[in-house]
């Protein structure tokens, strides 16, 4: 009969081998969504790729992400997953509602039984869609579940700058594990970094194009500036042609030299 010490080993080995099966699944999750994201240099399908990724793995079914507008006063959503209403474009004021909150103190935030809060969160998604700052009027609603009964807004950072917000609604209290929190914040980053490429890689690109036209503009002003030298030259030329007729050789010559 196994002695209570060789089953306390026995336990730790269990233990151990249940941590390191968990940690082989975390970097497997890793490297399937970081495969997907860093795949292109395109926002939207990156930002797809992180949402079904999240789905896959979490079973996360109504999530969105938003990125952080230039000005940093309000957040643009890029993708959802799971809604009817996609809400491409629709806006969050940054230090309003749950995204806006974690906009502005960069931290995880989550919201649970959101049944007996319903009054309360239907006055935020009010106040989001109906912001008194007139650049945040838009047509386009933001997306949200009736019923949600939680709600957890992540952060998406290099480093400490802000790129965006991911969000994620749900009709169950508890969206996730707490345990999956750190693997969850890592594949935001992750997305984060991704997103802030492509969005440097499509500003970059935009530039260039823009110089191009710029050059494209400038060539035809060159030739057309040409074409207007040439025409005035043969104009002068056939007009001191004529007056030639009328003045001495001389007297012509002190004109029209040069």
């Amino acid at each position: 009969m196994p002695n209570k010490s060789t089953n306390d080993f026995q336990d730790q080995l269990d233990e151990l081998k249940k941590l390191v099966e968990r940690k082989t699944k975390e970097i497997e999750i890793i490297q399937q969504a970081s495969s997907k994201i860093n795949a292109t240099l395109d926002l939207e399908i990156i930002a797809d790729a992180m949402l079904s990724s999240m789905d896959k793995f979490f079973g996360f079914q109504h999530s969105m992400i938003l990125m952080i507008e230039d000005n940093g006063e309000a957040l643009t959503v890029l993708a959802t997953h799971g809604y009817e209403n996609q809400g491409i474009g629709a806006k969050v004021k940054v230090g309003v509602g749950v995204i806006g909150m974690v906009a502005k103190r960069k931290k995880l935030m989550r919201m649970a039984n959101l049944g007996m809060q319903r009054g309360y969160m239907q006055a935020i998604r009010q106040q989001v869609g109906q912001t008194t700052d007139t650049k945040l009027k838009e047509e386009v609603e933001l997306p949200g579940l009736s019923d949600a009964e939680s709600q957890v807004a992540i952060p998406m950072l290099i480093e400490d700058a802000l790129v965006g917000v991911f969000s994620v609604e749900s009709r169950e209290v508890n969206i996730f594990d707490k345990a999956d929190e750190l693997l969850i914040g890592i594949l935001a980053n992750q997305a984060a970094s991704a997103l802030q490429h492509a969005r440097l890689y499509q500003s970059e690109q935009l530039r260039l194009q823009e110089l191009n036209e710029a050059h494209i503009k400038l060539a035809d002003l060159n030739a057309n500036l040409e074409q207007k030298v040439e025409e005035r030259t043969a104009e002068l030329l056939e007009l001191s042609a004529k007056l030639a007729k009328y003045f001495s050789p001389q007297v012509y010559d002190s004109i029209f030299s040069g």
